[in-house]
């Protein structure tokens, strides 16, 4: 008769060795913005780097979100702006110069 205790150490092995293999594999595994999984992803910036991004003031980015053109976002007392949504803005600011002939 088999001792239960072998077959679970057993399986319980088996287990360990599919999870550290899946781990190599997340690892190496880089997903579509560059990042590695478990990474964290800078996609809000604070009132602050907002304002370092359009080279304006803080007060300014008050107003562009009382505009409606920024989203606050709340994290306890913090407020972050999303990151893409304040390029964009300052695409819309600050338009590149067109090539002339």
């Amino acid at each position: 008769m088999v001792n239960p205790f072998e077959e679970i150490t057993a399986r319980l092995s088996s287990i360990e060795a599919v999870l550290q293999e899946l781990r190599k594999e997340s690892n190496r595994a880089q997903r579509a913005d560059g990042t590695r999984p478990g990474e964290a992803v800078a996609h809000y910036v604070s009132k602050r780097q907002a304002a370092r991004l359009l080279d304006c003031s803080p007060s300014t980015i008050d107003n562009h979100a009382r505009a409606g053109r920024l989203t606050r976002l709340y994290i306890g007392k913090a407020v972050r702006f999303d990151r893409a949504q304040v390029l964009s803005l300052a695409r819309a600011i600050i338009p590149l110069p067109s090539k002339q002939k």
